[in-house]
């Protein structure tokens, strides 16, 4: 019983806080798609093809490795920019 009032009670403290803090205005920086694929453009690290997709090899593996195939499965991670 004690362990339900505790977390009833640092939810409704969750709440006041988020409450109080929401008349704060906040100053966000907002980049358009624009800014950040002339941002990608500047970094030696990102290469774009003839199609203006941007892409960055996060890590890789020995040349004399193992090479995915049409039909191997890869993991990824990703994000889009929709121009």
């Amino acid at each position: 019983m004690a362990a339900k009032t505790i977390r009833a009670g640092l939810l409704i403290a969750l709440l006041f806080a988020v409450r109080a803090g929401a008349d704060e205005e906040v100053e966000v920086e907002v980049q358009t798609d624009d800014q950040i694929l002339e941002e990608n453009r500047q970094r030696d690290e990102v290469t774009e093809t003839s199609t203006g997709l941007q892409y960055e090899v996060l890590k890789s593996g020995p040349a004399d490795g193992a090479h995915p195939e049409a039909q191997s499965k890869i993991a990824m991670d990703q994000f889009f920019v929709a121009c």
